[in-house]
């Protein structure tokens, strides 16, 4: 399909901000670096181990927030690695045989993957180093390693690089992103970026995937608006929120009419750079969780006409309004 270029494109920033922790002093990393109010996230220097997580099929389970059975005995939250950790049963499959393309700033080859796992695709191709937030979307969604479990690691992703080494992309590349991840056979396409301004050429990037059968994903926001970002405010796209370890709307995340759910998007550990791990928070992060539920519940049986009905009828009531959770904390169920 024919898609035109624009000359003028918007600017799209990259929603994540990274804290820098001793172990990575001088790493210098930054996202959205001239937006205002950026905040710093915890970047440990730590080396990944090997190892992989368990969960028995069939279970609920919402990444970063301990198992539903859990909840009330405990005043502490549990990560989602540590939960994992001591899981029982095979998860491994979860994923399997779906293609989740990460639009973002690339993904880099880290011990969370396996060997041919991710196919890398540069739309840039400005020959400077990638930066590292698309590896931490990636990892949430289908990471092997258990510092770093991604939800669905059966998954195969599909890395388009949109996103330059500041983390910033403009509409033109990112329409074509989309339509290269549909051209390449993606179910589910992750968009953990936005502006505040609307776009013809998006939307039509967004009819073309729905058009062919695929979803996609995109953040809210990290800016505490009553707004939604796009592509996330775009009907069609499914838009997703941040929610802390206690299902409480993070502080950052925006809202808005026609978000769809929530999932946890304050500490959630992820992969970084080629062998490191990073705590990070945003609805960047949150939004690669849903990737990763909606490729595992794809992968557990639920029709694809049937998943986005089902996963509002599952999520997690947190008694917050609509414009804030959506649906509610989305979780994986698996075919009814």
């Amino acid at each position: 399909m024919p898609f035109p270029l624009s000359s003028l494109p918007e600017q799209h920033c990259v929603h994540d901000v990274i804290v820098i922790g001793a172990g990575a002093a001088g790493m210098g990393v930054a996202l959205c670096a001239s937006a205002e109010g950026a905040r710093v996230l915890l970047v440990e220097s730590t080396p990944l181990l090997g190892g992989t997580s368990a969960l028995s099929a069939g279970t609920t389970w919402v990444p970063g927030t301990r198992h539903a059975a859990e909840v009330g005995q405990a005043d502490s939250i549990e990560t989602a690695e540590s939960f994992l950790s001591r899981a029982i049963g095979d998860r491994t499959a979860w994923g399997k045989g779906i293609k989740v393309a990460v639009l973002d700033t690339g993904v880099k080859d880290h011990p969370t993957f396996a060997s041919g796992q991710v196919t890398h695709i540069d739309l840039v191709n400005d020959g400077k180093p990638m930066h590292s937030h698309g590896t931490s979307v990636a990892s949430l969604i289908a990471g092997q390693d258990e510092r770093v479990p991604g939800v669905a690691p059966g998954a195969e992703i599909l890395d388009i690089r949109v996103a330059n080494d500041k983390g910033y992309s403009v509409t033109s590349v990112l329409a074509q992103g989309i339509l290269e991840a549909v051209n390449r056979g993606a179910r589910i396409i992750n968009i953990s970026m936005g502006g505040y301004d609307d776009s013809a050429m998006l939307r039509q990037a967004v009819a073309y995937a729905q058009q062919k059968g695929a979803f996609i994903v995109a953040a809210a926001g990290n800016e505490s608006y009553d707004q939604l970002a796009y592509p996330a405010a775009i009907e069609q796209v499914v838009s997703v929120a941040s929610v802390d370890g206690q299902n409480k709307q993070a502080y950052f995340s925006n809202s808005g009419k026609n978000l769809d759910f929530a999932a946890p998007g304050v500490g959630l550990s992820t992969a970084w750079e080629t062998n490191m791990v990073a705590t990070a928070s945003g609805t960047s992060q949150s939004a690669g969780v849903v990737s990763g539920i909606m490729a595992a519940n794809l992968s557990l049986g639920v029709r694809a006409p049937d998943l986005l009905r089902q996963m509002q009828r599952d999520a997690r009531a947190t008694g917050a309004p609509t414009t804030q959770v959506g649906s509610g904390v989305a979780r994986v169920t698996g075919r009814r």
